[in-house]
């Protein structure tokens, strides 16, 4: 999900640039992960409250309320989940040799799985970037309201409004502890890492050309029996190639509109392959 926020409202853009500097802060100052994740808990939540004493006599005007519920609120709830799992995880890890907390955080990362298949509707929405149902998704509820507890299907039709804005921060907690344990594991010191045995490589080609490798190879299964998700894919690529990709979404649909075609790159990568090719065939022959 992309969480890079556009806030038009100034009070809540202030809100999110001071909340995204102090946890900067909190980074800079802590190097341990469980004091971090303690420290950030309180801090998240004291921007969360914050942010609702703000928004309870605060009058929507178009479109704003979607984008509240949406978007913003759960930015914030989202990370009092993200930190709150982080601690219990930092806690929990048992003293190990690197394979050993390897195997741990390895565990840690395949309970995720279960968020995103009881949220499946609202994460594929949120995914494929859908709007259609988001007046009946995202809004401020009345003091009777239902809470969504789960996103697996569709709002049913009823009287009963169902907020979902908690789902969308349970969502956003997954994939912010997905990337964090997986930047953990590329990080440990096993064997076979060491020494420069495994270069670093950066990816320095458009962006939009990372993106539509990343969606072909998705498209293609080519990974774990192609029940690999796309985030995975993303994110394991950025890892391996020391990129970040932004909002893939977006740059996905540009490439939907671009004149030049949908596979750009992977055209220019086969001519190069080819023309590789005939160069080694060429010396042979010659």
């Amino acid at each position: 999900m992309d969480m890079n926020l556009h806030v038009d409202n100034p009070d809540w853009q202030q809100l999110l640039h001071q909340f995204e500097d102090d946890r900067r802060r909190l980074d800079e100052e802590e190097t341990s992960i469980r004091r971090l994740a303690h420290r950030a808990i309180t801090l998240s939540t004291s921007y969360l409250l914050r942010l609702l004493e703000s928004s309870q006599l605060y009058i929507f005007k178009e479109r704003e309320e979607v984008y509240f519920f949406k978007h913003l609120k759960p930015h914030f709830q989202g990370h009092v989940i993200f930190y709150s799992r982080l601690f219990k995880i930092e806690t929990d890890r048992p003293p190990a040799i690197p394979a050993g907390i390897e195997a741990y955080y390895r565990h840690c990362l395949e309970s995720l799985d279960q968020v995103y298949r009881d949220h499946r509707f609202i994460h594929e929405y949120l995914e494929c970037g859908q709007t259609y149902l988001d007046d009946r998704l995202f809004f401020r509820p009345p003091a009777d309201h239902l809470l969504a507890i789960s996103g697996l299907h569709p709002p049913v039709d009823g009287t009963d409004p169902i907020s979902y804005d908690h789902v969308v921060a349970e969502l956003l907690a997954a994939d912010l502890l997905r990337k964090h344990l997986l930047n953990t594991i590329a990080a440990l010191d096993l064997p076979g890492r060491e020494g420069g045995i495994m270069p670093k490589l950066t990816w320095t080609a458009p962006k939009a050309h990372f993106v539509e490798l990343a969606y072909a190879l998705y498209a293609s299964k080519s990974f774990n029996n192609g029940k690999a998700q796309l985030k995975d894919i993303i994110e394991g690529l950025e890892i391996a190639f020391n990129v970040k990709s932004g909002n893939y979404h977006r740059i996905f649909q540009e490439i939907l509109f671009r004149q030049s075609g949908y596979t750009v790159f992977q055209d220019r990568m086969k001519n190069d392959y080819v023309v590789y090719i005939n160069k080694i065939e060429d010396k042979h022959i010659g």
